[in-house]
């Protein structure tokens, strides 16, 4: 139906059929005129004569961002052919060959056949019901594919781009969407298929067999669903082969916080163009933790999102510097600390990226009814834990609050078994990998910079914290000795909220002060002591709290021995008294500690 004469940025159109042209060859589809048109509005048009045909020919471009020129190409009245014809340089292109045409023609073809069965798929899948099958209408091209994540309303429906469906063996498409499974918008069908189109496929492939499955853990996690667009949710750009990811990042038209400052987490909202929010993970005081994903990397990650209060802005930095400092120092993660992607500010709101875990040890105690792990996994990870502490220690760095939350598992897969022999036993989970990572540095102190006064969740501070006498590095040691004693029962050791009543626990479980320490601690805290002994309990004590520290076993106690594994339960023991420690100066570094015997167990030397 047109001619097309190929320029540096522009391309001459003919309305009317050249001799021996394809008569559907020319324009894009959808802006196709009719036999003999009017000019399209917009369009510059000039005459000019083409294979000795005098034709009406109209300037369009091949790039969408392109200006028309600065002085129209219109020809004045009564000019001749000639001048008509003839560009202002003299020199005109030739016409494209009968291959050129021929190829062109080809391309247009398969783009129509793809579009053919893109909204085959649609329909189909739109008439089993699926929410949002489909697919948005969008300006086609030819010459690029719809590259980035358009809207994807449900879970991984592979198309005539995706390497997921079946005909599709491109390398350029393997290559650009290699883990991913993109739903891609498409133009109107064709009122007339190509007839060299392959065969449109009947049935929609199955939604199971498209899953992508990005994690090996029992929760699976797939490629994120883009939901409807609304005024919140504006559709994805469109970007050509080659082109960046990212594109300008549409204006908000919710509220992005609440009036606390924390960051309101919309499903499908976007945390700049590159990140995708999955859902809430956690949230605390500092502000909430993102489950996302990343259209760069194409991966999913966490994102620490800070309240949008200065205070909590100006702390975030202090733990952006530690997770730097960790990065540069550890940039294999063979220290198992969770390691730092990017940083950025997003709408008053710091962002912290980081690779996306499992749950923490404590959430996966508390789904199992706080059945105690296996010592075993007991062993292995205080091994990590007590090596990636050691590691903060040697860049003079103090965590300052380990606790089981702090503490995430990579794949919290398990299997289920029973307790004992029993028919009748009960039955817990049981980890199928143990490997941890370390977080939330947002507490963390350098050694020689100030220290806050109180540091430390309550279950887990050390002794010299809590009578005011100065913190350093054995504080973690105290903190990781806790915890282990957790694993161990599946309960906190010192569940309580008063000062006084913890210090009486510890004195239940661990025996008394030893005395140069307690005269030491009475300097600081006088109102703890009185003749030479812990101020407990007091004539106000209640009868609870008198009972409940009076129930407290004795460490030995508290680790149940296993007839068997004799050599494990007194080495744990001991391990865990030199962690527990009432005196700083004389607890166990975690270096020292690494090289405990009770590490030089024997796996047969382990109970199950």
């Amino acid at each position: 139906m047109a001619t097309v004469v190929p320029r540096t940025k522009k391309r001459r159109v003919s309305p009317h059929g050249a001799i021996g042209a394809d008569p559907s060859y020319g324009l894009a589809i959808g802006s196709r005129p009719p036999a003999a048109p009017l000019p399209p509005a917009g369009l510059t048009s000039v005459q000019e004569v083409i294979d000795g045909q005098e034709r009406q020919v109209f300037v369009i471009s091949d790039d969408e961002n392109d200006t028309p020129p600065a002085e129209p190409l219109h020809s004045a009245a009564g000019a001749t052919h000639a001048a008509a014809a003839q560009p202002a340089n003299g020199k005109r292109k030739a016409s494209l060959t009968y291959a050129d045409e021929e190829r062109n023609a080809q391309k247009r073809q398969r783009h129509e056949a793809n579009v053919a069965m893109l909204d085959q798929l649609a329909a189909t899948l739109h008439a089993q019901g699926v929410r949002g099958a489909a697919p948005p209408a969008a300006a086609p091209d030819a010459d690029y594919g719809y590259v980035g994540l358009p809207p994807t309303p449900h879970y991984g429906v592979p198309t005539p781009y995706s390497p997921l469906y079946p005909g599709n063996t491109s390398a350029t498409h393997t290559n650009n969407f290699a883990s991913s499974v993109v739903h891609h918008a498409a133009p109107p069908m064709p009122t007339t298929a190509p007839t060299t189109a392959p065969p449109v496929p009947t049935t929609a492939p199955s939604l199971d067999n498209a899953m992508l499955i990005t994690r090996t853990s029992k929760k699976q996690d797939y490629l994120p669903p883009y939901g409807a667009p609304s005024a919140s949710r504006p559709r994805p750009y469109y970007e050509k082969q080659g082109a960046p990811w990212y594109a300008a990042e549409p204006a908000p038209t919710e509220p992005v916080d609440d009036k606390d400052g924390h960051f309101l987490v919309r499903e499908g909202d976007q945390i700049t163009p590159r990140y995708q929010i999955r859902g809430l993970l956690g949230q605390g005081t500092f502000g909430k933790v993102v489950n996302c994903y990343d259209r760069k990397l194409q991966r999913f990650v966490a994102i620490k999102v800070i309240r949008a209060v200065q205070k909590y802005r100006d702390a975030s930095q202090i733990e952006i510097r530690v997770l730097q400092c960790l990065r540069q120092n550890d940039p294999t993660n063979e220290f198992k600390c969770v390691q730092l992607l990017e940083t950025f500010d997003f709408r008053n709101h710091v962002c912290i990226v980081s690779d996306l875990l499992d749950r923490s040890v404590f959430d996966f105690l508390k789904d199992n009814h706080f059945e105690p792990f296996p010592c075993r996994n007991i062993w292995h990870f205080a091994k990590q834990l007590f090596k990636s502490v050691a590691f903060l220690h040697s860049l003079t760095l103090i965590h300052t609050d380990l606790k089981p939350e702090n503490v995430l598992l990579v794949d919290a897969s398990f299997d289920v078994v029973p307790t004992s022999r029993s028919a009748h036993a009960r039955k817990k989970r049981v980890l199928r990998n143990d490997d941890i990572r370390l977080i939330d540095f947002g507490s963390a102190t350098f050694n020689d910079e100030y220290h806050s006064g109180v540091v430390s969740t309550r279950h887990y501070r050390a002794p010299e914290i809590i009578l005011g006498m100065g913190w350093s590095y054995p504080c973690d040691a105290w903190s990781l000795g806790c915890i282990l004693v957790e694993f161990f029962t599946g309960d906190a050791l010192f569940q309580t909220h008063d000062n006084l009543e913890h210090l009486a626990m510890m004195e239940r479980v661990l025996g008394t002060l030893p005395d140069d320490y307690r005269r030491k601690a009475e300097t600081y805290k006088p109102e703890y002591f009185r003749n030479g002994h812990l101020d407990y309990p007091k004539p106000d004590t209640s009868k609870q709290s008198r009972r409940y520290v009076q129930n407290m076993k004795a460490l030995q106690d508290i680790v149940v021995p296993h007839a068997s594994y004799a050599k494990h339960n007194q080495r744990f023991v001991s391990l865990l008294r030199r962690l527990l420690e009432f005196d700083p100066n004389k607890r166990i570094t975690l270096q020292e500690a690494l090289h405990h015997p009770y590490f030089d167990l024997l796996p047969h030397e382990i109970p199950p």
